[in-house]
Formats: structure tokens, sequence, C-alpha cells
């Protein structure tokens, strides 16, 4: 038996030892993610039609472009569009299950139908929010099937095997608007962001203190919430997620000069 173990042992060895080689090699090789998390733009949402068996069909499109030099995974994660003097809802996201992937360079166009009923384009709103994420490189997806078989093999544990770091892939969210994205929140729901500072502030008192109020933007919800409810929470976490990417933005584009350094003209 442990003849046989042996030959197995023989005959795998040099593969695995090409295997390694070819894993360093791509490491070396790899080439390096922008510091810059702008990875993923979107246009401003215009809205055209679109013409079916000769019936034209209104619809808001946006085009989504990687600018980055590595390919993205990216999927509409919110999407509405409501009528300006009252409010009333227009559209919303028709495609939250599509996922779509985009090579450095690469944009497409989306578009989502929308119930005017013979309203002006002028008179609606509409707001959407990106979610984008690195796309895995194929040689790291192949890698991953043989980590469990050459750890077993081998008798390797977690801390040995696999020989480099697990891969961390970008990730981000980016927002589009016909108007200023914080402007359809106000305007919309009444979400500002000093109320979101506020909040945050309660939330850090929470874990200290039983008693006080939940905030506003608490992710505590009731058992039943009616379609209304659900849509002002979804756009609650967007509206969270808005701010939570203008605060990294703003903190990605602070300088890393010494602080002895001339300052900019401003």
């Amino acid at each position: 038996m442990k003849r046989m173990r042996a030959k197995y042992l023989l005959v795998l060895l040099p593969a695995v030892t090409v295997f390694l080689a070819i894993v360093c090699a791509l490491l070396i090789w790899r080439p390096a993610a922008p510091y810059s998390k702008d990875w993923v733009t979107v246009s401003s949402p215009s809205f055209t039609a679109r013409t079916n068996a000769g019936a034209a069909t209104p619809v808001v499109t946006f085009v989504v472009s990687n600018v980055s030099p590595l390919s993205v995974e990216f999927s509409v994660r919110w999407f509405e569009s409501r009528d300006k003097s009252n409010r009333s809802l227009l559209a919303t996201n028709q495609l939250r299950a599509v996922y779509m992937a985009l090579r450095s360079g690469e944009s497409t166009n989306l578009a989502i139908d929308v119930s005017l009923v013979g309203m002006p384009t002028q008179d609606c709103l509409c707001c959407c929010q990106i979610c984008w994420s690195q796309r895995e490189s194929a040689w790291r997806r192949h890698a991953r099937f043989l980590d469990e078989p050459v750890r077993s093999l081998f008798d390797l544990s977690d801390r040995d095997w696999p020989p480099w770091r697990p891969q961390h892939l970008a990730s981000g969210d980016v927002f589009a608007a016909n108007l200023e994205v914080a402007d359809y929140f106000r305007y919309v729901y009444g979400f500002t962001r000093a109320q979101w500072l506020e909040d945050l502030s309660q939330l850090t008192a929470l874990r200290t203190q039983a008693t006080v109020q939940v905030p506003r933007f608490a992710s505590l919800l009731p058992n039943r919430l009616t379609d209304e409810e659900v849509r002002a929470q979804e756009a609650r976490d967007a509206f969270i997620a808005f701010c939570q990417a203008s605060v990294n933005s703003r903190r990605d584009a602070e300088p890393t000069a010494p602080p002895n350094a001339v300052q900019p003209h401003r």
C-alpha cells in the first residue's frame, strides 16, 4: 500500500510543481489594481422612447462604463422613477436579478420601462444605484478548485496552503440621477446627510445605552411591510450606501503629501 502511494505521489509531484510555478509566475506578472476606486461610471439617466411592434414605450436609459484596467461585474442594486409634482411612483428596478460583466474600457446601455401616462419627461425624476465588483481572474478560480485536493494529498494545514494570499477584489457603489443624487433623496424621502450623521452617533450610543431612541436609519424592521414601506426601506438602504460611498471618495481624494508640503491653491 505504501509503494502504491509512493508511486502515486511520484506521478503527481511534477504536475503540482508545474502548477505552483505557473501560479508564482502569474502572481508576479498580475497587473496591479489602480489606487482609485472610480472603476465604474454611470451617465446621467435620460428619458427616451423605444418602438416595439409600432407602439412607442417610454424608457429611462443610462450608460454604465468600466474605466478601470481590469474586468468588473455589476448589477442595478436599486432604481426608481417618480413624478416630480406628487412623488407618485413611475418605475422600479426591473434589472434587479441581472448581473453583467464589463471588460476594461467597455460600456453598456441599460433601459427601464417607465409609466409616464402622457406626462412630460421634464416632470420625471429618477435615481439608480450600481453595485460593482472586480472579476476574479480565471487562473484564481481554477487554483481554488485544487486547494482541497492538494491540502489532503500532502496533509497540509490551512496555514501552509495555499502559498499565496487570497485575492482582494475591489468593489463599490456608484449612483446617478437626472438631478443631484443627494437632492433626489432629500426631495422624495426627506433623507439628509446631516440626519445620517446624527443617526450614526445614535447607533454608536446604542452599543452602550439601551434606552437611547432608535435612530431613523436603524436596521430594525417590523415583521410585515406594505409595498410602499418596502420601497422606502430600499431607498433608505441606497441612501446609506450613497453617504458611505461619498465619505470613501473624499477619503481617497485626500492628498498624500507630507505635512510640510506646499498646499495647493484653492
